[in-house]
């Protein structure tokens, strides 16, 4: 969606996702797609003339309820598997990934990165703060 000079909003640009999509993410030059059905995160880069191409899935086998990104690291929450964490960022428009790990925090509903070392974590239980080390 893009707002026009008349403060209208427009289709900027939309694309099909492998599953149903439970949340969308934006980051500097990436949109995070969670889906749902264990079908995991799809990022891809919002230079529409690659988007296609250049997509990837991770955190495939998981269902993704929230997403957060602060730098390079990226959090994906994942109901009852918890929180996913990532290394993220983007080299000429190709996402590049890399697993860090897994929280173990109650069923995760989503996740916000407070800063390199703490997150939240909005779950059933209420909202659990970890602290992580790199």
């Amino acid at each position: 969606i893009k707002e026009n000079s008349d403060s209208t909003f427009s289709n900027y640009f939309s694309f099909d996702t492998p599953g149903t999509a439970e949340t969308v993410y934006a980051d500097s030059n990436m949109i995070f797609t969670g889906l749902s059905d264990d079908k995991g995160c799809l990022i891809s880069p919002m230079d529409t003339t690659v988007l296609l191409m250049n997509q990837i899935t991770v955190a495939d086998g998981y269902s993704v309820k929230g997403i957060h990104k602060q730098n390079e690291l990226l959090a994906l929450a994942c109901g009852d598997d918890g929180v996913l964490l990532y290394t993220c960022f983007s080299d000429d428009n190709l996402p590049i990934v890399s697993k860090i790990g897994r929280i173990n925090s109650a069923y995760a509903y989503n996740v916000k990165i407070y800063n390199s070392n703490t997150i939240f974590v909005a779950t059933k239980e209420g909202i659990q703060i970890f602290t992580i080390e790199r």
